[in-house]
């Protein structure tokens, strides 16, 4: 995942890996709406696909603290699939909300959600 920081008054834009994703195989991160845009926003949700830098089917879901580089990965198991994360805030703090997303289990073709 990359994050780009932009100097408004010089223009410098510098690209850099988010702290913790370095390597991971990750898709359609989001963050709290109320927080896009915003040096305060503190989480990024994603689906993820590994920890080893190869593209991959989305199995599970991780969180990545932007303030420490922390993440927190869960992992939906055998022949399951995930979907798309939302976010869905709580209030307006930037760390209050919650990761959504559907899960699709090929084994039981069985739907539900995490």
């Amino acid at each position: 995942l990359w994050r780009y920081r932009v100097n408004a008054a010089t223009g410098e834009v510098i690209r850099d890996v988010t702290p913790g994703c370095e390597d991971l195989c990750i898709d359609h991160p989001h963050v709290n709406p109320l927080f896009e845009g915003r040096r305060e926003c503190r989480y990024i949700f994603a689906s993820l696909s590994n920890e080893v830098r190869c593209s991959g089917p989305p199995v599970g879901y991780v969180r990545v603290d932007l303030a420490t580089g922390e993440t927190q990965k869960w992992y939906a198991g055998n022949r399951c699939f995930c979907e798309e994360a939302v976010v869905v805030p709580k209030t307006a703090y930037a760390w209050d909300g919650s990761g959504l997303g559907g899960i699709g289990d090929e084994a039981g073709f069985a739907a539900g959600a995490a």
